[in-house]
């Protein structure tokens, strides 16, 4: 599960080519944060400003992953790691 901010056009960019890599499969969950529906309950206790100060994935086994390490995760996903 990638947390990423939905009103950032830079993280839309990413966002949308990770979505096309993905390609339907469902290998990523996308959760985007300035949505009104999010909250922390649903994404391990991960509020807002949390998830704003750094990019945010959880891992299927609830393990959660921040920074750069992310990056690897996700692209490992969808075939180019």
């Amino acid at each position: 599960r990638m947390l990423y901010d939905g009103d950032c056009p830079l993280c839309m960019r990413e966002v949308d080519f990770l979505k096309g890599r993905d390609a339907g499969k469902g290998k990523i969950d996308f959760v985007d944060i300035a949505s009104p529906s999010y909250t922390a309950e649903d994404n391990y206790g991960i509020d807002y400003e949390t998830a704003m100060r750094k990019i945010h994935a959880i891992k299927a086994d609830g393990t959660i992953v921040v920074g750069v390490e992310v990056f690897r995760l996700l692209y490992e996903a969808v075939g180019l790691g």
